[in-house]
């Protein structure tokens, strides 16, 4: 029997390094995010991990090189545009994020349908992201 190759299409040539590729697969949510979330919808997996459980997000968008992070530890809850910076774990410094404040609101539920990124639903963003945080 033959074997099967996969070749792995690049996203974002050298992002994390000269000749470390973003590739396309490692792109929205991830097989482990989808399982624990028991959905394939992304707005499921969405209100689960961020409005259920409280989850704050970061993320790298590939299509305007923009990070963007949403903190879901006090009111208002604030979505913001992240300073540009390849290491992922310099978006939160410890103290939340900072960045341009794009969309605050007082319902977790409204940022989903509210937050519109270069004319584009916030499933088509993260589809079209790294997610580098998801977590408390």
């Amino acid at each position: 029997m033959g074997k099967i190759e996969f070749k792995r299409r690049i996203a974002v040539r050298d992002y994390r390094g000269v000749g470390k590729h973003l590739y396309e697969d490692e792109l929205g949510w991830q097989d482990i995010d989808k399982a624990e979330a028991r959905s394939l919808v992304s707005e499921e997996i969405w209100n689960y991990y961020i409005c259920v459980i409280g989850y704050n997000i970061a993320f790298y968008y590939i299509e305007s090189d923009s990070y963007y992070g949403l903190l879901t530890e006090k009111k208002p809850f604030t979505f913001y545009e992240l300073p540009k910076d390849r290491d992922p774990w310099a978006v939160n410094d410890g103290s939340g994020y900072k960045g341009k404040v794009l969309f605050q609101t007082e319902d977790i539920y409204q940022v989903w349908d509210n937050v519109i990124i270069d004319g584009h639903s916030l499933e088509y963003v993260i589809n079209h992201s790294l997610i580098i945080k998801l977590c408390s």
